[in-house]
């Protein structure tokens, strides 16, 4: 299958290297030059120690707010160096949940809410984070400044993550994946992957929630909030090809990347 290949890491779960997904005209993207992944802050010794031996990752980009990364603060190695490209505003952060909060009250009352909704409103409040993602100016913005972030001089790799490694990081990787010019099935086939490597975290949160939550909807609401459904993804390309017209239209005109930039992107991920 044309996805991104999961590292042999026994404290990251869904760390996962791009290289090897194939381009709509027959490219590859260059091994071990770039990363996708959870957050660090649990990384062993011996895994971070891998990370940059091994994969040679020297740069690490952080997509979560100041105040996530200080509760759970990235662990590096020697001379890695991490850039802070926020996604979401701490105000944004107020609508997303991805990943178990530090209170379990929070997080109960989070799915409590959506339970108390109408229909399958779990699924209509992702997609709509999703497409904030792609629409909101800040967001974008940020997301313009990762690719450029890539395209910039470094030493060795580059990994860049959110918390889990699904919502922020599966909308950047759609964005990086579409300006390489794999085709749209792929790059869905590898958003979704991230529910393979989650799924036992999954399993064990709705187990502890049941204890306090009496729902029949409370499994299919809680995967619709915490795992990844295709149909999110789809929520972007639709919206991009509806009201640009192509994927191409729309990086010229909201993330305002070059001609170029996309050249140079290609030229450096690509061979």
């Amino acid at each position: 299958m044309n996805i991104s290949k999961k590292l042999p890491l026994d404290s990251l779960v869904n760390t996962r290297d791009l290289g090897g997904i194939k381009t709509k005209d027959g490219k590859l993207i260059k091994k071990n030059l770039i990363f996708r992944s959870g957050k660090l802050n649990k990384c062993s010794e011996s895994d971070i120690k891998k990370l940059y031996e091994t994969y040679n990752v020297r740069t690490i980009i952080d997509f979560r707010t100041d105040h996530e990364s200080k509760q759970a603060p990235d662990r590096l190695y020697k001379d890695m160096i991490r850039i802070s490209n926020p996604i979401l505003t701490e105000t944004q952060m107020g609508i997303t949940r991805e990943e178990k909060e530090a209170k379990r009250d929070t997080n109960l009352i989070f799915v409590k809410r959506i339970l108390n909704k109408e229909g399958r409103y779990g699924l209509k409040f992702m997609k709509g984070l999703y497409l904030n993602f792609i629409e909101d100016s800040f967001c974008t913005s940020q997301y313009s400044r990762f690719i450029r972030l890539l395209i910039s001089e470094n030493k060795g790799s580059i990994l860049y993550h959110c918390s889990v490694g699904k919502d922020r990081v599966g909308t950047g990787t759609i964005i990086f994946l579409s300006l390489l010019g794999v085709d749209q099935k792929d790059i869905l086939q590898d958003f979704v992957l991230t529910n393979e490597y989650i799924e036992p975290e999954i399993k064990k949160e709705i187990k502890e929630l049941s204890k306090d939550i009496d729902n029949p909807k409370l499994e299919e609401t809680y995967r619709d909030l915490f795992s990844v459904r295709v149909s999110y993804g789809e929520a972007i390309m639709d919206y991009i090809n509806k009201n640009f017209g192509s994927f191409d239209n729309y990086r010229k005109e909201i993330l305002k990347i070059t001609d170029d930039e996309v050249e140079m992107l290609r030229q450096k991920y690509l061979q």
